[in-house]
C-alpha cells in the first residue's frame, strides 16, 4: 500500500507513478489528504496513445514503467472529486537522450 501525505499546500510525484501500475487507489487516497481549494497536486505520467490496446487505460511498457492513456487518468481524476487545474503534454524524463512522451496534471479538491 502507498501512503500519501502532505505538508503545506503542495503534493508532488514527479516521474513516480509510472512505477505503480493501477492508480486508482493513489488518486482515490489523495483528496483525504489536502484541503478544499488549498493544496495541489502536481503529478507526471508516461504517456500511451489513445489507440493503444490497453483495456483498463495503462499498461506495462518494454523500459519497465507503466504508460497510461490520457483519458484513465482523466477519469480517476473525475471519479475522485479532484478538480484538473492544468493538464498538458510534458515529457516526464529523457531516456537514451529521448523525450518520453507523458502528461502533467495539476489538480485540487473540490
Amino acid at each position: 500500500m502507498t501512503m500519501i501525505t502532505q505538508r503545506g499546500g503542495l503534493v508532488v510525484a514527479a516521474d513516480v507513478l509510472s512505477y505503480i501500475g493501477d492508480l486508482s487507489g493513489i488518486i482515490e487516497q489523495v483528496p483525504r489528504v489536502m484541503k478544499t481549494g488549498g493544496t495541489h497536486f502536481a503529478f507526471t505520467v508516461e504517456a500511451i496513445s489513445q489507440e493503444v490496446d490497453a483495456e483498463k487505460g495503462f499498461r506495462l511498457l518494454p523500459n519497465g514503467r507503466f504508460g497510461y492513456k490520457k483519458s484513465y487518468i482523466d477519469a480517476l481524476l473525475a471519479s475522485s472529486g479532484l478538480k484538473v487545474v492544468m493538464s498538458r503534454d510534458f515529457s516526464p524524463r529523457l531516456d537514451y537522450g529521448e523525450p518520453v512522451p507523458g502528461f502533467m496534471y495539476i489538480v485540487t479538491k473540490e
